[in-house]
């Protein structure tokens, strides 16, 4: 079971986790790591609760116990991106002015060290794809979240989405990823997907002549440099049984 804050996970990779809705529930290297982080953070909310709303149409007030993101958009508390990024990142003082009841999302800053030591672990442990043989550093699989999003694509490329349409596998981040060639070098995107928790939600919503929206696959794959990615896991209790 992973843990707040910094965990090793293993030789393939580190990582320091978030919990949306209690940012302030494990140490801070620095307070100009805990700023930096919590603007991806607040940005990474904005995004998926504007997805949320767009796709199964929740707005504010479909929720009165505030469990999801119904004040986030309107309300004055500091739960907007842009309200928070500029009111409590310099305030300090107010720490539970980020905290949001009923969210359990989590925020993944992770550091894969592809280096000898990962290469040995991955190889003796097995973690090959199911699909097409590739030695991964994460294997195949979805997430139980509403929204997955990579809000700054990392540099170097690892992230890989399947195209259930095409059967193929879809490098999504790394210089000459398909996201950059077809949003053009130069120009920035974000990496949104769905995971079994939206799947869930919008099968019990949808008119019976929509389509079905599927948690995405994805997996992560090696590479020969180390690679620094941030990863924002949209869950609120509302949609889970705990």
């Amino acid at each position: 079971m992973w843990r707040l804050g910094f965990e090793r996970c293993d030789p393939v990779r580190d990582a320091f986790r978030i919990c949306g809705g209690r940012p302030d529930s494990q140490p801070w290297p620095s307070r100009s790591s805990r700023r930096h982080v919590l603007k991806g953070l607040e940005l990474s909310r904005e995004i998926c609760d504007r997805a949320l709303e767009v796709t199964l149409g929740l707005k504010e007030g479909d929720n009165n116990n505030n469990n999801t993101h119904n004040n986030t958009h309107n309300n004055t508390n500091n739960n907007t991106y842009n309200n928070t990024h500029n009111n409590t990142h310099n305030n300090n003082k107010n720490k539970n002015s980020l905290s949001r009841p009923g969210d359990l999302s989590v925020l993944y800053a992770m550091l894969y060290n592809n280096d000898g030591n990962a290469e040995a672990y991955t190889r003796s442990n097995k973690i090959f794809s199911k699909t097409d043989g590739t030695r991964l550093n994460v294997k195949e699989h979805v997430d139980p979240s509403l929204f997955v999003l990579e809000p700054y694509p990392a540099d170097v490329a690892g992230l890989q989405v399947y195209d259930g349409k095409f059967l193929r596998w879809v490098t999504c981040d790394g210089e000459g990823s398909e996201v950059e060639k077809e949003v053009g070098e130069g120009f920035g995107a974000m990496i949104l997907f769905t995971g079994k928790a939206f799947h869930a939600a919008y099968e019990k919503r949808k008119k019976s002549q929509d389509v079905t929206i599927n948690p995405t696959l994805h997996r992560v794959i090696c590479h020969d440099e180390v690679r620094h990615a941030l990863i924002y896991e949209q869950k609120y209790e509302k949609f889970f049984d705990v």
